[in-house]
């Protein structure tokens, strides 16, 4: 229950956050969850405004040795989907990033501030509140979108190696609210 009382705290916080006087603000928000048995999972709201694009999330179960790569992905035609195990082509036990592509699309936005993806904070979570300017940006609209994170150390040796840093660890459908 104290979880979520504070996700919803956090919602109304968030909320307030939209500057008075703005334009209407389109409303959208994804759940997370894990791929490639990873134990990772989120929320994020976002708000659309105009050229600019809000999105607050919270990531939970990541590496906290390592960076992770976190997007808005879509396809070119039709609507971005998590992938599923059934994509793992070639049989190895994850749905790696090309594996993925079919489902999610390429990447759309990049999920940071700056250069840097945040860092998850010792307790593996990352907590990320940017806003973007996005006249020019071929986004597309987000509710045919996906987030996607990405980094897993699959050997635990403390660095990415072949396919562990761009493997998809978590997934959600950017889905408009009223």
């Amino acid at each position: 229950m104290r979880k979520i009382t504070l996700g919803v705290a956090a919602l109304v916080v968030m909320a307030l956050a939209i500057p008075a006087g703005a334009g209407k603000a389109d409303h959208f928000t994804a759940d997370l969850n894990e791929l490639n048995d990873s134990g990772v999972n989120g929320h994020a709201v976002l708000w659309q405004m105009d050229d600019t694009l809000r999105v607050n999330m919270t990531v939970n179960g990541l590496d906290p040795a390592l960076g992770h790569a976190q997007h808005i992905h879509g396809l070119d035609v039709g609507s971005a989907e998590c992938p599923t195990e059934a994509l793992d082509g070639n049989e190895d036990g994850f749905v790696d990033l090309g594996e993925g592509l079919p489902a999610y699309g390429g990447v759309k936005l990049f999920l940071r501030d700056g250069e840097n993806f945040p860092a998850p904070n010792p307790g593996g979570v990352t907590t990320t509140r940017v806003t973007y300017a996005t006249e020019g940006l071929a986004l597309g609209e987000l509710d045919t979108r996906v987030i996607v994170i990405h980094g897993l150390d699959i050997n635990g040796n403390g660095v990415y190696e072949g396919i562990e840093g761009p493997l998809p660890v978590a997934c959600g459908v950017i889905d408009a609210q009223p």
